[in-house]
């Protein structure tokens, strides 16, 4: 089956700081502020039996632990970037909320079965099952551009690299122990009715975390950005070029 990769770089979307992207196979990658036509084209891939991997700047899943004193404690490769700080918290909840948004319009608008998961062993899918798969992007520092779109681009970019065969190892972000996860996305997807598998609440996801910022004028192809993507990476060369329009935003909190 098929498939259509989707990163959204989270932010108010009655401010225009929320960016989308998607790569379909084709030469280009498409990028919007608008999310009513992130669900369109979400439903349109899912009627042309598409599987989907969605991938959404913000939190995903948060740690529950066993010891009090390990509350509020941020997750392995967060940084200076907690979930448990005050931007952190804050795009986490407008992504549930969005999510939401964006899951209820799916459950509405298609019929057919689909496989809602955040683990990552479910991708690339491996049989004819349908699936909406979702990561967690964390767009910060020296990857982070000044245009929400770029943004949600260079998230795309980099999973695209990773994707092939996601491991637990190449995760920029995991917790002490998976197992005590708590879901936020599952969480959306279960309000939503896209779900009614409990245990995805329990379920942590794959983090993709670029370094640099790639050259992404609209002008470069798929195939031109990754190869750009690589060398900036095997040379250790930060570059910053973005030609979109949009807002300025901060890390993680637009």
């Amino acid at each position: 089956m098929s498939h259509v990769i989707y990163a959204c770089d989270i932010g108010s979307t009655m401010k225009g700081n929320f960016g989308w992207a998607r790569w379909d196979g084709s030469p280009s990658i498409k990028t919007s502020d608008d999310i009513k036509d992130l669900a369109t084209d979400l439903i349109e891939d899912l009627k042309h039996s598409k599987s989907i991997a969605l991938g959404i700047e913000a939190p995903l899943f948060i740690p529950v632990p066993e010891c009090d004193t390990k509350l509020s404690k941020s997750r392995e490769g967060e940084g200076d970037r907690a979930f448990s700080a005050p931007a952190g918290l804050a795009v986490a909840t407008l992504a549930v909320h969005q999510m939401a948004w964006v899951f209820s319009e799916i459950k509405r608008n298609f019929n057919s079965p689909l496989y809602f998961t955040s683990r990552m062993e479910d991708w690339p899918p491996r049989s004819q099952r349908q699936t909406l798969y979702c990561w967690e992007a964390f767009v910060s520092g020296k990857a982070h551009s000044k245009n929400h779109e770029e943004d949600a681009r260079t998230a795309l970019i980099e999973f695209l690299d990773l994707e092939k065969e996601l491991k637990p190892e190449q995760s920029a972000v995991t917790i002490e122990t998976p197992s005590k996860s708590l879901s936020l996305i599952g969480a959306a997807a279960l309000w939503s009715g896209l779900s009614e598998d409990l245990s995805i609440l329990h379920h942590s996801a794959f983090v993709v975390k670029p370094r640099k910022v790639p050259l992404l004028s609209r002008d470069y192809s798929v195939a031109e950005a990754v190869t750009i993507w690589e060398s900036l990476m095997d040379n250790d060369i930060t570059i910053n070029s973005h030609t979109g329009s949009g807002s300025p935003n901060s890390d993680r909190l637009h």
